[in-house]
């Protein structure tokens, strides 16, 4: 595959990061200049060319897959098109997808694939980038969403009619034979995403310890019909660390600006002083927080996923 883009760090850092993950069907190259690419088509021909916004015309030669990379969601287009400004999973996910060559799964066993959603730093709109990240994995097939925030700020969640992670604990602390169909009856559904709604006080999340973990992942993994589980977490205790110890990735949702460094820097010193550092195989740094302008916080400065796969 190529990846022709103006960015050179945003390429490079795409490219290191789909060239460091085996269930990537493809070798890279990539290329900021006109020139050097209609050379290397010369004498090659890649089976996808990944080409960014307002970058010249080349010759492509027959057979080969082109698919735009476009700096606006929603595109209408005549050929095939992906979000930039998205998590560098999700731009592999969709690449192989529209490509024909789906990536090779990794998983902790039979069952859906796990997303955790974290941050180690306020401010960075965690939970609207996990439903995006729901939202979009929903195309793939069945998804829960599990609702970890301990101050959840959705209307929904401030009348007490609604049942989710409270009884959750409850019942995992209880355990019992009809646990699943128990945890089932907790779903709600939204636009074709099942959701485990949030506490009905934060300090219940306290309660959670490693074996009621364990056993939530267990009923989860059972649910065969359902492909994907995200899981946006809230709060950091000995059970939030076991629950990233059980997912398959770990989405790391940083602030925008140059903050997003200390904070990754930081979460990922922590896990080497608490012997945790076999996960930061499975963690992608996401920079999708609220961009700042003239030292303010703003919501109309168009905040971005942007493509952070890895931190140096």
């Amino acid at each position: 595959m190529v990846i022709f883009e103006k960015e050179a760090a945003y390429a490079r850092e795409l490219s290191g990061y789909l060239s460091r993950h085996s269930k990537f069907p493809y070798r890279i190259a990539t290329f900021t200049g006109k020139e050097a690419l209609d050379e290397y088509m010369q004498s090659e021909k890649p089976d996808v060319l990944l080409i960014g916004s307002d970058m010249p015309e080349v010759v492509i030669p027959d057979g080969v897959r082109v698919i735009r990379l476009s700096e606006e969601p929603g595109l209408s287009a005549s050929e095939p098109w992906i979000y930039k400004y998205q998590s560098a999973g999700n731009i592999m996910r969709e690449v192989a997808a529209y490509s024909g060559k789906e990536p090779r799964t990794v998983t902790n066993g039979a069952g859906p694939t796990f997303y955790t959603v974290f941050s180690a730093k306020a401010g960075t709109e965690r939970t609207e980038y996990a439903r995006e990240l729901a939202a979009d994995l929903r195309r793939n097939g069945p998804v829960i969403y599990v609702n970890m925030e301990p101050f959840p700020s959705e209307e929904v969640y401030t009348t007490s009619e609604w049942k989710g992670m409270s009884e959750a604990i409850y019942y995992l602390k209880n355990g019992g034979d009809e646990l699943i169909w128990k945890l089932k009856g907790l779903l709600s559904e939204k636009d074709g995403i099942k959701e485990l709604g949030p506490v009905h006080c934060s300090m219940d999340l306290l309660e959670i310890g490693k074996k009621d973990v364990k056993l939530l992942f267990e009923v989860l993994r059972s649910m065969k019909e359902i492909t994907n589980v995200v899981i946006d977490l809230g709060f950091f205790s000995e059970a939030a660390l076991e629950i990233l110890s059980e997912s398959n990735s770990i989405q790391l949702v940083t602030p925008g600006g140059n903050d997003y460094k200390y904070s990754a820097d930081f979460f990922l010193k922590q896990l080497k002083v608490m012997q945790k550092e076999a996960l930061e195989g499975r963690i992608e740094v996401v920079n999708y927080g609220m961009a700042k302008t003239e030292g303010r916080t703003s919501r109309n400065a168009a905040p971005k996923i942007r493509l952070l796969a890895g931190v140096e």
